[in-house]
């Protein structure tokens, strides 16, 4: 029995890109999300809406504030699925049965470092969807109102639209992990899998999972120790896999 990565061998070799900046996407950034005010009302009040009441400017900025945690909660999503790819590494397994028996009850466990936490296939950060603020006070002027009015129209019809589309789309499945496969399971410093049957002269690639490090400037290489244990093999196998990190373009630490 041995260990490698999907990608052949026991050395995986990663590139790293240059992290983006976390400046661009801050509550005080956003233009939509700053009160109203009668005195100095934004260019849109000029071309698309007519000047809105004292009444309308209280409501809209009381309903903008009602909305700020929405918003704020969307920006820190935002930023974890930005910087997930660049304070991780994806890492596949595959075990190898080289040997003329079958393997049975097959352990593999892996040794991680104390900052490194497992994140599953699953559980990676999905790109949020743009929270909706409230609409801006004042009716349409002229044309802008006919356009609004088709718009309209066309939200609604939408969702047959769809419809429509999806019961035309062949049912595609998408293949999960192998049946002969459980894991990943972590705890603080260790990775497992488990694979009930590996025949003679077989592979089997494991489920994917992320290595998380704290932040961008902490992803390093490092040795990633291992022992793989099988009921039926007395012998405990033991060896190390290598993930070597390029660090061009990484932030210093002091940047985090």
């Amino acid at each position: 029995l041995d260990v490698q990565f999907s990608e052949g061998g026991g050395f995986l070799k990663i590139a790293r890109a240059k992290p983006p900046s976390r400046t661009g996407k801050r509550l005080r950034d956003a233009l939509h999300l700053r009160p109203l005010s009668l005195e100095e009302l934004p260019v849109i009040y000029e071309m698309e809406l007519e000047k809105p009441t004292q009444t309308e400017v209280d409501a809209y900025n009381k309903r903008l504030e009602a909305f700020r945690p929405t918003y704020e909660k969307y920006v820190a999503e935002r930023d974890e699925f930005e910087f997930f790819p660049h304070q991780s590494i994806a890492l596949e397994l595959m075990i190898r049965n080289s040997g003329g028996r079958p393997a049975e009850g097959v352990k593999l466990s892996v040794q991680l470092p104390d900052e490194v936490t497992i994140v599953d296939e699953d559980d990676v950060p999905k790109e949020p969807g743009v929270p909706v603020g409230p609409k801006l006070p004042g009716r349409r002027r002229g044309i802008y109102a006919i356009t609004e009015q088709f718009e309209s129209v066309s939200r609604m019809m939408a969702p047959a639209l769809v419809a429509e589309a999806r019961y035309r789309m062949p049912h595609l499945r998408i293949p999960g992990p192998p049946p002969n496969v459980t894991g990943p399971t972590s705890s603080p410093g260790e990775l497992r899998f488990g694979v009930r049957l590996l025949s003679n002269f077989d592979e089997v690639t494991l489920p994917r999972c992320f290595l998380r490090f704290p932040n961008p400037a902490a992803v390093c290489s490092l040795g990633l120790k291992y022992t793989l244990r099988s009921h039926s093999l007395p012998k405990l196998v033991e060896g190390e896999l290598h993930v070597v990190v390029s660090t061009d373009g990484a932030p210093d630490p002091g940047e985090e």
